[in-house]
């Protein structure tokens, strides 16, 4: 008894609708389920489905030919003076490079994407404005995404793994004090540019606001209390940031070493320094007179154990 075929009516519509947008038999026919030598065998029985293959091809060499007309029209404005060459700034390589470039705002990276020189991208961005502006547009839509990143790596932080004989045994939060840095200076220079205009906040102003150091409080037991009432850790680069504006108003940040961090000591109510240097110290301190006290009492059991003079 034969095996019925799996070709139905729906499968052949579903078929060549994909080898319409696909334009590949062999993806075509993944897209629906079947093989292609199937695909095939179809063909060469079936003379309407083999004119419906033809058709549905046609459809797609025609719709990816109107495309690389838009593109190179889109790249001929873009560079109107530029001979166009397969190995320079096609049409595919401006739109890969702008891609890049507002998903990372680096030329370089963006450069290297592309297959293409940094010294040739700013050449051709000199010589043609409508180019120029392109590029700035895609540089004003990684800007957020850049600032975000960056917040998140100062701010939230990132779990590190703790490998030891080859495996992970523990993870420990880390944060980027360089970012912070890097976000409180731009946030600085933005405030200051806002006085000296005495103009209006941007629409950029919420952001802005995200990347100063929020205004914490101290809770019963020393710990920092967020303005949304969330528990923040004490040695995280932003409440670093606070405690060491406190340590300057109360007169001590000279305490600072750079060993260890800041933190809020409950019985005095106020600022300190916990200093890994002196930690150090004091423990050597702790050793030493460990072991002068065990060299006395080696000496003490040594007389008591001497036989007396004859």
């Amino acid at each position: 008894m034969p095996r019925p075929s799996p070709w139905t009516d729906a499968l052949t519509a579903r078929f060549c609708e994909a080898l319409r947008v696909q334009g590949e038999v062999r993806a075509a026919a993944r897209a629906v389920g079947v093989t292609a030598a199937s695909a095939y065998r179809r063909r060469a029985r079936d003379p309407g489905f083999a004119a419906r293959w033809d058709a549905a091809l046609a459809e797609a060499k025609a719709a990816r030919c109107a495309g690389r007309s838009a593109d190179a029209a889109a790249a001929r404005r873009l560079l109107p003076q530029y001979r166009m060459r397969h190995d320079g700034w096609t049409a595919a390589r401006q739109k890969l490079f702008l891609r890049a470039l507002s998903e990372t705002g680096c030329v370089r990276d963006a450069c290297k994407r592309a297959r293409i020189s940094s010294t040739s991208a700013y050449r051709i961005r000199k010589s043609s404005p409508a180019f120029a502006r392109a590029w700035t547009r895609a540089l004003a839509k990684a800007q957020p995404t850049i600032e975000q990143a960056a917040y998140d790596r100062a701010v939230t932080g990132w779990d590190e793994p703790i490998v030891s004989g080859g495996k992970v045994v523990a993870q420990r939060r880390r944060y980027s004090d360089s970012l912070l840095r890097l976000l409180l200076l731009r946030e600085e220079a933005g405030d200051a540019g806002a006085g000296a205009d005495a103009a209006p906040a941007p629409a950029g102003e919420a952001q802005g606001a995200a990347l100063r150091v929020p205004d914490f409080t101290t809770g019963m037991w020393g710990d920092l209390i967020a303005p949304d009432g969330s528990v923040a850790d004490p040695r995280s680069p932003v409440a670093q940031a606070w405690l060491a504006a406190q340590a300057v108003r109360q007169g001590n940040a000279g305490d600072c070493d750079g060993s260890g961090w800041w933190a809020w000591d409950t019985r005095q109510d106020c600022v300190v320094y916990e200093s890994q240097i002196e930690a150090k110290r004091e423990v050597l301190r702790r050793l030493d007179r460990l072991a002068a006290g065990e060299a006395r009492a080696g000496g003490a059991d040594a007389a008591a154990s001497d036989p007396p003079p004859g």
